[in-house]
């Protein structure tokens, strides 16, 4: 992503905030339009929200919205991601109560 569309509308304080860097190097910044790399890449996972500029396995999902959206659309909250592990004991437990043979008969397939 071009330097000048990363730094469009951050004022040299807010780049302190988002990067840690002292207010001189982001004044230096946003008047050179030269950013180094590593604040590049956090700026672009800032600006675009694609979790690929920390990883690329995740090119594609985002943080949208307190929800991580899967290249797909769906969406997730931090809550619900969070039951993921519980849902999986439930259905692990459904899955060995239905291979007993009284379950199956309350459960056909």
């Amino acid at each position: 992503m071009d330097p000048r569309d990363l730094l469009h509308g951050l004022t040299p304080r807010e780049l302190v905030q988002l990067t840690g860097t002292s207010l001189a190097s982001a004044r230096r910044w946003v008047r050179s339009r030269q950013i180094p790399p590593l604040a590049k890449r956090l700026l672009e996972l800032v600006r675009e929200r694609d979790l690929g500029y920390v990883d690329p396995a995740w090119q594609g999902w985002k943080l949208l919205r307190k929800k991580i959206v899967c290249p797909d659309g769906n969406e997730a909250s931090q809550g619900q991601i969070r039951a993921i592990r519980a849902r999986l004991a439930q259905i692990t437990e459904l899955e060995r109560a239905l291979r007993e043979p009284a379950q199956r008969e309350l459960f056909p397939m």
